[in-house]
């Protein structure tokens, strides 16, 4: 159970273990339970996991991603297979909601935290970047590169490749203004501070359904 901030690697750090133990690439079956919440998506992937694999090693890993959306009954359909895996199978779960996640499924399985990184890391993995993609930026504009990823090399990459034309801070700073401010974000932060409907909270919603969900939580935090 992998969890923490947006942006720290949950994600791939679950895709280099399930290599790490044999897993092929494509024997990585990966689910977004933010857009599979329910009980019928997690007993198809269940029903494949169930199989071993073909080719040199027989192992699997199902990697079920932002894991603390998915409903109650999924859970429930889950816990069995969860506690019991067959002797080719993985289960890794990903989350930004730790305390979303069930206790009974936070007993069964090993803990890896992972925190916001802090700037001296943040910069090393920028250098490490830049020299291997062969890109220069002016020091100041590599300042508000790190300081607007708020702890997520996700976003800091992302801010890189915003940046990675601009000439001077002040183009840089408008050109991640213009990334994270979109409308829906200022709306939503709109909403936030004043409060409103249910109705108007969906509507909302429904407009960041495109936004990258870290540029969201970053221009709501800015």
């Amino acid at each position: 159970l992998f969890h923490g901030p947006s942006g720290t690697g949950k994600t791939t750090l679950a895709r280099i273990a399930a290599l790490e133990i044999g897993c092929a690439s494509h024997e990585i079956i990966e689910v977004d339970a933010a857009t599979n919440t329910g009980i019928d998506k997690m007993r198809e992937v269940m029903e494949t996991g169930r199989t071993r694999a073909f080719g040199k090693s027989p192992n699997r890993a199902l990697l079920v991603d932002e894991c603390h959306r998915l409903s109650g009954n999924a859970w429930d359909a889950m816990l069995k297979m969860l506690e019991e895996p067959p002797a080719h199978l993985t289960w890794l779960l990903c989350t930004t909601a730790y305390n979303k996640v069930p206790a009974t499924i936070k007993r069964r399985g090993v803990k890896i935290p992972l925190a916001a990184v802090g700037e001296a890391e943040l910069r090393k993995l920028l250098a490490h970047v830049m020299a291997d993609q062969k890109l220069r930026l002016e020091r100041d504009i590599i300042d508000i590169v790190v300081r607007m990823a708020a702890g997520s090399p996700g976003q800091m990459l992302m801010n890189l490749a915003t940046c990675r034309g601009a000439t001077s801070r002040k183009e840089a700073a408008q050109l991640l203004r213009d990334a994270d401010e979109s409308d829906a974000i200022v709306e939503l932060c709109k909403f936030i501070m004043a409060g409103g409907s249910w109705p108007r909270a969906a509507a909302l919603l429904d407009k960041l359904a495109n936004e990258a969900p870290e540029s969201v939580r970053i221009g709501v935090c800015n």
